[in-house]
């Protein structure tokens, strides 16, 4: 898309110790990163503003009252159980909670330990310029940064997935203080119903989107990226998060994602949107494009 704004642009030299066919293109035809000037700032243009601000308005007007919410957040759809000859409601609990952990310890190892580098696979004909982002968990950054380190959980990928955690660790206390006999609080349970029904189609979306674009993405240009994407973490992100949705909604307690509150995922959807054209100038440095 083309900005109202003149962009700044700068030269950007071939990195000759590269390799592979998107490489290979920009230093023959010099459309990447060779002597073609490339965008080293470029504001999003007004008529994307208007598009994602028309979608913001929409989905908050058909956002779901409290009273529809009310009907289906309650106790009884958390402790469900689909299949009560095989299955308790303690070994429900036991799952989603395991579900949590498994979640959470992917993201603080991802925080502390993270060693990935992520190229930005355009088109060879691209202006844009294909470069490598180091990600490097905290423990691993020379001078300890916790902002450079925080890097890797800023994807949507790991926030959507970091909601899914944090929708089966709800989830699951909810049905342990039935268990228990404590009253759990209605705005544990709005809440709880609301991040599972966001989770679970992001999760959805995530999975399809590195099975059929990603991945053949980086295949084909041979970037280092297939690399990243074959690393037991980052599947357990993109393949994981499926499995263990579906596993709660066809096996467990099966929580439900109502039509109508459809709202709820784009809205999450949007809002990182807004999130990554705030972040788009603060993944490289500015002499890189």
């Amino acid at each position: 898309t083309k900005s109202t704004m003149a962009p700044r642009t700068i030269e950007t030299p071939v990195d000759e110790t590269r390799s592979g066919p998107c490489y290979n293109v920009a230093k023959q035809e010099g459309s990447v990163a060779g002597s073609k000037p490339v965008l080293a700032e470029a504001p999003v243009p007004w008529h994307s503003h208007v598009v994602v601000a028309g979608m913001l308005s929409f989905f908050v007007y058909t956002f779901p009252s409290m009273e529809s919410l009310d009907e289906v957040a309650t106790v009884e759809t958390f402790t469900k159980v689909l299949f009560p000859e095989y299955i308790s409601l303690e070994v429900i609990t036991a799952m989603r909670l395991l579900f949590a952990f498994i979640v959470f310890f992917d993201c603080i190892y991802a925080i502390l330990w993270g060693d990935w580098d992520k190229d930005t696979d355009y088109e060879p004909n691209s202006k844009l310029v294909t470069i490598t982002i180091p990600l490097r968990g905290i423990l691993l950054q020379p001078d300890r940064s916790i902002w450079k380190g925080l890097l890797p959980m800023t994807s949507f990928t790991m926030v959507s997935f970091f909601v899914l955690g944090i929708s089966f660790f709800l989830s699951g206390s909810i049905s342990l203080l039935h268990i228990l006999s404590i009253d759990a609080s209605p705005w544990l349970l709005r809440v709880a119903l609301l991040l599972f029904e966001c989770a679970a189609p992001t999760a959805l979306l995530v999975s399809a989107v590195v099975k059929y674009v990603l991945w053949p993405m980086a295949l084909k240009q041979g970037s280092g990226n297939s690399f990243v994407l074959s690393h037991p973490i980052t599947l357990l992100e993109h393949n994981g998060n499926v499995i263990m949705a579906l596993t709660e909604v066809a096996l467990l307690g099966g929580l439900p994602v109502r039509l109508g509150d459809i709202a709820i995922a784009p809205l999450f959807g949007i809002c990182y949107v807004y999130f990554s054209w705030w972040m788009m100038d603060k993944w490289a440095e500015k002499d890189k494009g």
